[in-house]
């Protein structure tokens, strides 16, 4: 009995180690294989470095390999085993990832290089970004231009810090997801794509959490220069009166009269929503849903879809519906949940979208960015007596995040401004 099962045990060694063995040998080989190909082949390429792997920066790692053919993706502080379930094999062949921090990667090169610190603990971010720029700060001014770093943060307290840090001439930019959002409505599902009528404009924005109130601010300096007798803004939530307040707190400028803002304290998941619709009769012709939770959004957008259907006399007066989404479905779920808007039917218009927000098009080669260095450069000249030369109002705009954003807007009002002259206008992809 004692031989047959020694027999039988070395049988089973014989079959399982050759696999168990081989398959260590590959855990170590491969990344080894990668990590040579990295040191022996990465001149020439564009280098796309990522602190931190979750959802947003697999989606724009991704649209960077689509869109940049000679974009390398390196993830620090994990393994390659943490990228195969997320990259197809083609995408693979120009992903790596190493166990070192970002840091360690942070050196000047002949292309472009660039970083995103994309961690989930914003405060991080904020840190281990000035660190690099205290390392950068030892370049050339040649190599310095061939640097650009990408900071996920979403607070107005990581804008004051790195307002008040010098960024030694590094190209910092902050990627917030809620501005972004609000970029991505505006751009892609304009106010102008609402139905005409006589009289005043009429929109409703529901939901005020933190991408709503951006969307507000947006709305309204998209619009500027309209008159108070055009445009009417109405905002809905359980709390509208105390983030009016908020808002007035630290945009006084947008209560001085110019704008018909109205703010209305009813809670979009209960009845009042019908009742609050009721009191508008037909008015309404633009419609944007976004609280912070993407089920509710779309209840209350089906709601919204079947009320205007069901209490507006003419399917040309409804509603332009909009409503915030971050995931994408297939195009024939999207068909069934939202309608088919390609045949001319009332819709929903889903919007932000964690592809289209964390893009390569809107954050790393952005128009829209581009177009605002222009508006910046353009009002620094407004001063004939000392204009800016290029390089002073560029380095401008990179040190303050309020010059960036505000010319951002006026960016994306030049395209409202161009419709109500009319003319056509878009982004160019």
């Amino acid at each position: 009995a004692t031989g047959m099962f020694f027999s039988t045990l070395l049988v089973l060694l014989i079959i399982f180690v050759p696999f168990f063995l081989f398959g260590y040998i590959a855990s170590v080989v491969e990344p080894v294989k990668k990590y040579l190909k990295f040191r022996c082949m990465r001149h020439g390429k564009n280098l796309f470095f990522f602190a931190g792997l979750d959802e947003k920066t697999l989606c724009l790692a991704k649209d960077i390999i689509s869109k940049d053919k000679k974009a390398w993706i390196i993830f620090t502080s994990c393994k390659l085993s943490d990228l195969n379930k997320d990259f197809s094999q083609k995408q693979m062949q120009r992903c790596f990832a190493f166990n070192g921090t970002i840091e360690e990667y942070a050196k000047a090169r002949k292309n472009t290089s660039y970083y995103f610190i994309a961690g989930d603990n914003e405060l991080q971010n904020v840190d281990d970004a000035l660190s690099l720029v205290k390392k950068f700060s030892r370049l050339t001014e040649s190599q310095k231009a061939r640097i650009r770093m990408f900071v996920f943060a979403k607070s107005d307290m990581s804008k004051q810090i790195f307002n008040k840090k010098n960024k030694c001439g590094i190209s910092l930019s902050i990627v917030n997801e809620y501005e972004l959002t609000a970029l991505n409505l505006l751009l892609k599902k304009p106010l102008y794509y609402a139905p005409e009528k006589q009289g005043k404009q009429t929109v409703l924005l529901i939901g005020l959490a933190n991408s709503g109130m951006n969307i507000l601010k947006n709305l309204i300096w998209a619009n500027c220069g309209n008159s108070v007798e055009q445009v009417q803004i109405i905002s809905i939530d359980s709390d509208a009166t105390l983030k009016m307040n908020y808002l007035k707190r630290d945009c006084p400028e947008l209560f001085c009269g110019e704008y018909d803002l109205v703010f209305k304290d009813v809670n979009p998941r209960t009845g009042s929503l019908s009742d609050f619709l009721d009191s508008m009769g037909e008015r309404i012709n633009y419609v944007t849903v976004s609280t912070e939770n993407d089920k509710e959004n779309l209840e209350i957008g089906n709601f919204l879809h079947r009320y205007f259907m069901r209490n507006y006399s003419d399917p040309k007066k409804y509603p332009y519906l909009t409503i915030l989404a971050r995931q994408r479905l297939s195009e024939k779920a999207s068909a069934l949940i939202y309608g088919n808007e390609k045949s001319g039917e009332f819709a929903i218009r889903p919007f932000g979208m964690l592809e289209d927000i964390y893009s390569y098009d809107l954050i790393v080669n952005s128009e829209i960015e581009k177009l605002a260095m222009n508006v910046h450069a353009a009002y620094s000249n407004f001063d004939e007596m000392h204009p800016s030369l290029p390089e002073e109002s560029f380095a401008t705009y990179m040190e303050d995040e309020s010059n960036r954003y505000s010319s951002r807007v006026a960016a994306v009002h030049i395209f409202y401004k161009l419709h109500a002259l009319g003319f056509s206008a878009h982004v160019k992809k």
